[in-house]
C-alpha cells in the first residue's frame, strides 16, 4: 500500500499512537534443508488421512486441523525450540505472560484456493511457518479491528493512510514464521493462491502456567 507523506510541515507535534496491533515477521527460521525436508514430509502425509482433510476456513485445500485434538505438527517436525523462541521474543516485546503451544497443524493450498477471513478463538496468540510460497504474490491479509473502519473513516477518507486502511497485506517467504494476536482477523481477503501446494503450519498458544 502506498502511504501519502503528509507531515511535511514541522508543527513540532508528537504522534501519540493509541493501542498499536503487534504483529512480527520473522525471517530464517528454519534453513532450506530443513524446509524442503518438511515440505516432503507433510506431503506424504497429506495422501494418509483417514478422514476427509478439510478445514472450514480454506476453499480448495487440505489440512490436519481438527477442532478439539490435541495435535502438535510443530513438536512432531522438532520445530517447538526454534518456535517459542520467538513467541518469547513476542511476549517480552509486548509484555504478554509467557506462552506455549497448545495445537498446530499443517495446511496445503491448490492453486486457486483462498482463505475465508477468521479469528481463532480460544486462543491468545497465533502463527503461521511458511513452508512453501512463492514470496511475492500470496500474502496474509490482517484486518484493521477498528470496527468504524467502514462506516466512519472511509466514508470521510480522502487518501489512504495508516490509519484508514481496512487490510494490510504482509508477504511471507519460506522460512518465515508470523506471529499475531489470535482475535485479529486474517485471511487472503479476495486473492487467490497462486503458488503449487502452498504450504504452512499454523498454531495456537495458551499460557505457560509453570513460569507464570
Amino acid at each position: 500500500m502506498c502511504i501519502r507523506d503528509r507531515t511535511k510541515v514541522d508543527f513540532h507535534r508528537q504522534p501519540i499512537n493509541l493501542f498499536p496491533t503487534l504483529v512480527i515477521q520473522y525471517s530464517n527460521v528454519i534453513s532450506e534443508s530443513e524446509r524442503k525436508n518438511i515440505f516432503d514430509i507433510l506431503k506424504e502425509r497429506s495422501t494418509k488421512f483417514d478422514r476427509p482433510p478439510l478445514h472450514l476456513t480454506i476453499l480448495n485445500g487440505i489440512s490436519s486441523f481438527m477442532p478439539g485434538e490435541n495435535v502438535n505438527i510443530v513438536n512432531e517436525l522438532g520445530l517447538e525450540e526454534k518456535v517459542q523462541e520467538r513467541l518469547n521474543n513476542y511476549t517480552q516485546e509486548t509484555g504478554l505472560a509467557e506462552q506455549e503451544i497448545c495445537q498446530s497443524w499443517f495446511n496445503i493450498q491448490n492453486i486457486g484456493s483462498q482463505v475465508i477471513d477468521h479469528t481463532h478463538s480460544g486462543s491468545n496468540l497465533s502463527g503461521a511457518l511458511y513452508i512453501n510460497v512463492d514470496g511475492v504474490q500470496d500474502s496474509l491479509c490482517f484486518q484493521n479491528p477498528n470496527p468504524f473502519v467502514d462506516t466512519v473513516w472511509n466514508a470521510h477518507a480522502r487518501f489512504p493512510t495508516l490509519y484508514n486502511f481496512k487490510y494490510q497485506s504482509v508477504v511471507p517467504k519460506n522460512g518465515d514464521l508470523i506471529i499475531f494476536p489470535s482475535w485479529l482477523t486474517h485471511g487472503s481477503y479476495y486473492q487467490s493462491n497462486k503458488t503449487v501446494d502452498r504450504t504452512l503450519i499454523s498454531f495456537d498458544t495458551i499460557d505457560n502456567l509453570e513460569f507464570n
